[in-house]
């Protein structure tokens, strides 16, 4: 059985994760202007469900 703080952890990893690629984003967006491709900068994924990876990917395609 899993205790509630260890639910919590992908949760925040996962949050974590989405600053850092969000200020790899912005790094990547300063250094190389309009010639810029974000599909270079990585980004993690700490879900292994597929579904809940497929709504966040659908999500953040709405607001890029």
């Amino acid at each position: 059985m899993r205790l509630p703080w260890q639910l919590a952890r992908p949760v925040k990893a996962q949050l974590d994760a989405d600053r850092a690629y969000e200020m790899e984003k912005a790094k990547h967006l300063l250094t190389y202007g309009e010639s810029a491709d974000l599909d270079l900068v990585p980004r993690k994924s700490f879900t292994t469900n597929k579904l809940v990876q497929a709504f966040r990917t659908a999500v953040s395609t709405i607001f890029d």
